[in-house]
């Protein structure tokens, strides 16, 4: 385990030496997405919804890729296999919180994004 400085934040914890402090982002402080709660989040041009299930924290783009519109403002439930699954406000389309599959072949997939909690409890996006 290393100890990396992320430009303008504390210090982190990254678990490979193959990943830079760019792959990295701290979002927020963990607290301040209370469980059953979501947070849209900017970094660049990325709008990215945290989401706060029971403790377990999931990252997705807040972007449908069906007509781009803003997927993380949709209702989230448990799916048929038990995972938890945002559904698209607009038309419908559902998206695993986890793996970013869509429920249906043909809703393809929404990019995810792995979240950690680090030392000072923050949450970090593992941007790749």
């Amino acid at each position: 385990m290393t100890d990396e400085l992320l430009p303008g934040r504390r210090r982190i914890q990254t678990f490979s030496p193959k990943t830079r402090a760019a792959d990295y982002w701290i979002a927020c402080a963990a607290h301040e997405i209370p469980d059953g709660e979501r947070r849209i989040v900017e970094h660049g041009a990325r709008s990215i919804g945290v989401f706060n299930i029971g403790g377990t924290f999931y990252a997705v783009a807040n972007d449908c890729p069906h007509q781009g519109a803003p997927l993380c403002r949709g209702y989230v439930e448990p799916g048929d296999d038990g995972n938890m699954v945002i559904t698209c406000p607009y038309h419908g389309w559902a998206y695993d919180l986890q793996s970013g599959r869509g429920t249906q072949p043909f809703f393809g997939e929404v990019e995810s994004f792995g979240v950690e909690i680090n030392t000072d409890g923050d949450l970090v996006i593992r941007l790749k």
